[in-house]
């Protein structure tokens, strides 16, 4: 935060992503995504923060948020992301696993 209040100010109109285990039933996945939402809006940030996940996901019916796979995000990415959230390490760690898909 800067000593004036402002928020992420830098990257109001960037095309940024959150990047979590936003795909499990479980209070701090389905929750964290919502405060760079909540951040975003309130700042005025002319781009929603998209959120991906291991796998495609729907969450809004445990509270949560619609969440794209990594991977199918990045086969239909046309430009450069501006930022990234990291939210936990869970999803990074299973791209790292030998094998992983």
């Amino acid at each position: 935060m800067r000593p004036d209040g402002e928020i992420f100010s830098a990257v109001r109109t960037t095309n940024v992503v959150s990047v979590g285990a936003y795909d499990r039933f479980n209070y701090g996945d389905l929750l964290f995504p919502l405060v760079p939402d909540h951040v975003s809006s309130a700042e005025g940030w002319s781009e929603p923060i998209g959120h991906l996940a291991v796998v495609d996901a729907d969450m809004r019916a445990g509270g949560g948020v619609p969440v794209a796979s990594v991977r199918s995000a990045e086969r239909e990415r046309t430009e450069a992301r501006d930022g990234l959230i990291l939210g936990g390490w869970r999803v990074v760690e299973r791209h790292l696993e030998p094998g992983a898909d």
